[in-house]
């Protein structure tokens, strides 16, 4: 494969810091360009080039696209807002721009399965209006710069495993997994790998020209059947209960919700099936099978079991077994409450500086280059 300059807008977490390391296992010059105010799940693969500044900052930009690029890959633009600078300013320092939406762009509910000609929502101030958006002000200069579009549907695997992750932990520690009332509902779900791979096959690739790909796996599995794989891979029968067994709880202050997931477990309202077929024939992708993709993310969280934790919740003793809360537990939640703010913020600080440490080395060059720069000026 030939090496080329590869340029990353945004993810410095799961997806991005994977790409990244993908990337450069490929032989490519990576730079990754963030406001780094997420700190990455590992140390930086070595020859990475660490690019601090804001997208939404001309000057930033100015000095981002001081070279040429043979790929971006955008996984931070949500917004036309945050592509129109780039494209209007910087095409003759891009041979390709690859673009991550999402198949939240298709009108709800979709139809079954999604292919790329589905009816899309363009409702502004929406996730997936904007991602429509800016798809379109991409598609719309084509001419002029190559572009390739990637919608991906229910991304798991390592770092974020999302539900996955969250049914593994129920199921390890003996606790119901709530469901809503309609359980024969499908999807097919996307190994982030397989994602990656689909984007590492698209760069310089003529055939990905001008063109969108749906892209998710190829099972598709009802929630019953998804949490039934789970426990097979456990070696534990999962155990299922109504969601609605909970609803008294949420007029409390008991559960903090998380970010991709709380008590509700985030399965889908309706059928989520996307047509797969371009992206394999165009690409000539191999997807993972979903009992592989769950069997390599249950291995993760094994490896380091304090990863569970993440997926813990407060109160599921109580709440997951329908029992009521005792009176003194709410009362230590509340004098929790009021310290968390300050007790997150020192932990805060500790991972900074851990990370810090962790890539010294990168930001040591970065302020060698901006030393011996003042010097020659």
């Amino acid at each position: 494969m030939i090496q080329k300059n590869i340029l990353i807008l945004g993810g410095s977490r799961f997806i991005g810091y994977l790409m990244l390391s993908e990337l450069i296992k490929a032989g490519h010059n990576i730079t990754i360009f963030n406001r780094q105010l997420r700190i990455p799940p590992a140390p930086f693969p070595k020859f990475t080039r660490l690019a601090k500044g804001d997208r939404n900052c001309p000057h930033d930009l100015e000095r981002l696209f001081n070279q040429k690029y043979d790929a971006i890959i955008d996984i931070s633009g949500y917004t036309p807002n945050h592509v129109e600078p780039i494209i209007k300013k910087y095409t003759s320092k891009i041979e390709q721009y690859i673009f991550i939406s999402s198949t939240s762009v298709y009108k709800i509910p979709p139809p079954n399965p999604m292919t790329e000609e589905s009816p899309k929502i363009s409702l502004k101030n929406t996730y997936g209006g904007d991602k429509t958006l800016t798809e379109n002000l991409l598609i719309n200069c084509k001419k002029e710069l190559p572009v390739t579009i990637f919608r991906p549907q229910g991304v798991i695997g390592p770092y974020n495993p999302h539900i996955a992750g969250l049914v593994f932990y129920r199921i390890l520690n003996r606790f119901p997994i709530l469901i809503g009332k309609n359980t024969s509902i499908q999807m097919n779900h996307l190994f982030v790998f397989d994602l990656i791979q689909a984007v590492i096959l698209s760069i310089g690739n003529p055939k990905a020209f001008g063109k969108i790909y749906n892209i998710a796996g190829e099972e598709k599995v009802t929630i019953n059947e998804f949490i039934d794989l789970c426990g097979s891979i456990c070696s534990i029968s999962p155990t299922t209960k109504k969601k609605e067994i909970i609803l008294k709880y949420m007029d409390i202050n008991l559960c903090d919700k998380k970010r991709h997931f709380d008590f509700f477990s985030a399965w889908p309202e309706f059928d989520m099936i996307c047509n797969n077929s371009l992206v394999k024939k165009e690409l000539e992708i191999k997807f993972t099978s979903l009992k592989q993709s769950l069997l390599k993310i249950y291995s993760w969280l094994m490896e380091d079991k304090k990863r569970l934790n993440n997926f813990s919740l407060r109160g599921e003793q109580y709440i997951l077994y329908n029992l009521s809360v005792p009176f003194y537990q709410k009362y230590m939640w509340k004098i929790i409450d009021y310290f968390k703010t300050p007790i997150n913020k020192f932990k805060e600080s500790l991972i900074r500086i851990n990370f810090i440490r962790n890539n010294y080395h990168y930001l040591k060059n970065i302020i060698s280059k901006k030393m011996r720069k003042n010097i020659n000026l």
